[in-house]
């Protein structure tokens, strides 16, 4: 299966929804993307989608089983990384900036999906999270949907690492394992921060509580 490489991959995880390791991003209205499905009851996806705001351009179906690395098959996914590369301003796909699965996906497979596609991938848990980030009014719940954002991004990054411990390209330019290991590492306190955080303010809330 092809490669490609992925731009900002130092600064942006495949699978963050274009979130920066230590920032999550809320404004998707208006992005175009592409739907990857096996089941053909893909109704609800793309409700879930135009929810918050993104354009399905196009809908892709392959029939058979998923791929347990890369969800689609190898030729179907090269297929579309060379249209992908060969659009220009008059492609249907011009301003495609996005890939949807329409279903749970693992670490490895939205991995693969990323490094062949170059171009961010979600699954439906992903795509649950932003709506879900669109809809917390609350501290709390603007914490909780925080947090289970960057606990996704670990799985992501740990498939990563496994990856380059196999020995495999990720496409990470000069920063190499340098810039893994640092992304790793914020990440990994931005966690812990939020954990804190949220142990603070149900601390807090049982004292309230005690006190009525």
């Amino acid at each position: 299966m092809g490669e490609r490489n992925i731009s900002n991959m130092d600064v942006f995880l495949p699978g963050s929804g274009g979130s920066k390791i230590n920032t999550l991003q809320t404004e998707n209205n208006g992005r175009k993307c592409i739907l990857l499905h096996k089941n053909k009851q893909i109704e609800e996806t793309i409700q879930l989608a135009n929810a918050i705001g993104l354009e399905i351009v196009e809908c892709i179906y392959q029939s058979g089983k998923e791929n347990p690395r890369s969800f689609f098959g190898s030729g179907k996914l090269n297929v579309i990384a060379a249209e992908l590369d060969a659009r220009n301003s008059a492609h249907p796909w011009c301003d495609v900036d996005l890939i949807l699965v329409h279903t749970n996906t693992n670490s490895t497979q939205i991995v693969e999906l990323a490094r062949v596609l170059g171009i961010e991938c979600w699954d439906r848990v992903r795509l649950l999270l932003n709506l879900f980030t669109n809809q917390a009014n609350s501290v709390e719940a603007k914490l909780q949907v925080k947090l289970a954002m960057l606990q996704a991004d670990r799985s992501i990054m740990r498939e990563l690492s496994n990856l380059q411990n196999r020995g495999e390209r990720l496409g990470w330019g000069a920063g190499g394992r340098h810039a893994l290991e640092n992304n790793m590492k914020i990440l990994d306190r931005e966690i812990s921060t939020l954990l804190r955080k949220k142990r603070r303010r149900e601390i807090s809330e049982r004292e309230r509580r005690k006190r009525r």
